[in-house]
């Protein structure tokens, strides 16, 4: 590649839309993002097409290739087939480990590009540090593969800082935080209390917003008993409940539907089921306050806390590590982890009082401001102009 020719890189990710997850959703933001001046982009995702290179077409204008039937040892050959078949300069590999079915081979997937395509340069991006699947009592051999798979490669990104600091040492290590996947972009004409009464949900009862899978480690639960201590509110569930890439989710998604039962929620609680993201954007601008009480604290690597910051809404959420990105009171109101009377409390407090919620919606625009796209495109291309500037052994 010529020294000013821009970076021409195969984005490997587990999985990307249509399928529903994080990571796909952010792949396919950093790849609009990254425009031709910054770098020339094709995309490889699992699916039923094998065979030809990611190439655009009319139908095709992002050159994604659905190519990959499974992501262990067999992926590899279609990996190289499709770096050769772009003439890469780069490969960025988006890891999550569920994105991968928690393969336990694919942390070998750099270690052995660098055998059968030693000119190319490999980077990756750790969406969070959960170790794959080996056997039984792996242990501490789990974590080691991600170490593993972050020193096989050229350069680490993660959007995380912490997780950089838990890596360890590893080479052009960065941390590019996130941008919401969701642009605050409702329907043309949409007005909150019309919207409630098209969907059967009071006007002008309070209306509290959940945004994201019903994964286990959402809070959802302390979400519902929170609730039953507000008599008057509703609470709104937005977005589809199961992702494509963590199969306990359809099994806490039953869990939770039986506890909305047993503290007697029905009719309290509505469900949009998966919806466009203009329709996804409507239900949270049409919501009093939004309540994303994970079990693991706030951060930055999640992409429905981006979205609530986003579209200036009043959050409540739970503290999360001491680098958080949160300031309680400024920007949102931090409770603690699996603490139902705390969470109610601070619902309470949000919906009775009008001054709060205006300085929460508008510390949470001014908090979201700092993430955008452009940045955390220019941040990419800076990185892959310093890995393609390494030496090619």
């Amino acid at each position: 590649m010529h020294a000013s020719a821009p970076a021409r890189v195969l984005m490997v990710s587990g999985e990307y839309p249509p399928r529903l997850g994080g990571v796909g959703a952010y792949t396919a933001r950093l790849c609009a993002a990254l425009a031709p001046e910054l770098a020339e982009v094709a995309v490889l995702t699992a699916g039923p097409h094998p065979g030809g290179p990611p190439e655009a077409g009319a139908d095709n204008p992002r050159r994604v290739a659905r190519a990959v039937p499974t992501w262990g040892v067999r992926a590899f050959p279609w990996v190289a087939r499709a770096a050769r078949a772009w003439g890469a300069d780069l490969l960025h590999l988006q890891y999550q480990a569920g994105a991968y079915q928690l393969s336990a081979t694919l942390p070998l997937l750099p270690l052995w590009l660098r055998l059968r395509l030693p000119a190319l340069r490999l980077g990756v991006t750790f969406h969070d540090l959960r170790p794959p699947y080996l056997f039984p009592k792996a242990g501490p051999l789990r974590p080691a593969a991600l170490r593993l798979l972050a020193r096989a490669c050229h350069g680490v990104v993660c959007t995380e800082a912490a997780d950089l600091r838990a890596l360890g040492p590893a080479p052009h290590c960065r941390h590019i935080p996130l941008a919401s996947n969701l642009d605050c972009q409702p329907p043309p004409g949409f007005a909150p209390r019309a919207w409630r009464a098209a969907r059967g949900l009071p006007p002008d009862a309070p209306l509290i917003g959940f945004f994201g899978f019903v994964n286990s480690s959402k809070g959802l639960d302390t979400l519902l008993q929170a609730l039953a201590a507000l008599p008057d509110a509703r609470l709104a569930l937005i977005g589809g409940e199961v992702g494509a890439s963590d199969p306990t989710d359809l099994l806490e998604t039953r869990r939770i539907r039986a506890l909305e039962q047993q503290l007697d929620l029905a009719g309290r609680v509505w469900r949009s089921g998966p919806l466009p993201p203009t329709d996804v954007s409507a239900a949270l601008l049409a919501c009093d306050v939004l309540a994303l009480p994970f079990l693991d604290g706030a951060s930055g690597r999640r992409g429905t806390l981006l979205a609530a910051l986003t579209h200036g809404r009043a959050v409540i959420t739970t503290r999360g590590p001491a680098d958080a990105l949160l300031t309680d009171g400024a920007d949102a109101l931090l409770v603690q982890p699996a603490n139902a009377p705390a969470l109610a409390a601070a619902l309470r407090a949000v919906l009775a009082d009008g001054a709060l919620r205006t300085r929460l919606e508008a510390g949470a625009r001014r908090l979201a401001a700092r993430f955008t796209w452009p940045a955390i495109a220019r941040a990419h291309a800076d990185w892959y102009r310093e890995l393609l500037a390494g030496p090619r052994s």
